[in-house]
């Protein structure tokens, strides 16, 4: 083997290295005891109706902490690129409401279906859901 191939091999091995961890270093985790709390979703699904294009469409949603600890969002995902997520994320106490904002980007014309998942410390994740049409 030639040195330089050598060096290449060395050079993949530290950049995969270091990839793995800064993969493991920016995932949102909860700690493994991190306690489960009970949530009541106040609406999981808005219509927004008829949009104008390049108006702005935007969704809030509720989630109630109904449990005895606190709420911590995690993480929330759009469906797709299209839809952009704002979330609250400080621990929520119990008996007081988290909000969730979900944001359209109405460029194209049409009907649209769109979904984001909330990850938090529940027994499962939550699936948030805007349907609109946008128009001229």
């Amino acid at each position: 083997m030639n040195r330089k191939t050598f060096m290449i091999g060395i050079i993949l091995l530290v950049l995969m290295v270091l990839i793995g961890y800064l993969i493991k270093k920016n995932k949102k985790e909860l700690p493994q005891d991190f306690p489960q709390t009970t949530v009541k979703v106040l609406n999981d699904s808005i219509s927004l109706g008829k949009i104008s294009q390049e108006s702005k469409a935007e969704a809030t949603f509720k989630i109630k902490n109904i449990g005895k600890e606190l709420l911590l969002i995690k993480e929330v995902r759009s469906s797709c690129g299209c839809t952009s997520v704002n979330y609250m994320k400080a621990p929520i106490k119990v008996g007081d409401i988290a909000t969730v904002t979900l944001q359209y980007d109405t460029k194209r014309i049409g009907y649209f279906y769109k979904t984001a998942t909330v990850f938090c410390n529940t027994d499962k994740p939550i699936v948030l859901r805007i349907i609109g049409e946008v128009i001229e």
